[in-house]
């Protein structure tokens, strides 16, 4: 919001390089979780991975990826450490086959997208992961 200040160090690219990664500027932290969820899951938070602003469709768990944005930059931007706490987690871990007939029912009508992930949601795996030995 506002008009912002110009930068003034050289060329600005450092300036603006420290704007983009800083604390302030939590969109950063919220697009890098919404494309590392969407590798694990298949679909992110918001579908629209390139764009998280205004014209967006709102996240599916918005509480989550604040959560999730922010244990990212408390722990230094750390990829490593955002990877191992969602695939420890119990949504990472969930079976894919569907549950009893009438719960089956009841969370396809709610929800026949799954997009509030009640089950895992099977897909297709790349040539590395099928094949973990291979390396290009």
């Amino acid at each position: 919001g506002g008009k912002p200040a110009p930068f003034k160090v050289g060329s600005g690219r450092l300036e603006l390089a420290e704007a983009i990664g800083s604390k302030n500027n939590p969109l950063t932290a919220r697009v890098i979780v919404n494309r590392v969820w969407m590798h694990h899951f298949g679909e992110g938070f918001v579908r629209t991975p390139d764009d998280l602003g205004t014209q967006a469709e709102s996240p599916t768990h918005p509480e989550l990826l604040d959560y999730l944005s922010s244990y990212f930059m408390e722990q230094g931007w750390s990829f490593k450490k955002l990877h191992k706490l969602i695939m420890l987690s119990k949504v990472y871990q969930q079976d894919c086959k569907p549950p009893k007939q009438e719960l089956l029912n009841k969370y396809a009508a709610i929800d026949p997208e799954n997009r509030l992930l009640w089950r895992a949601n099977v897909r297709r795996l790349d040539f590395e992961a099928t094949f973990p030995g291979c390396r290009r």
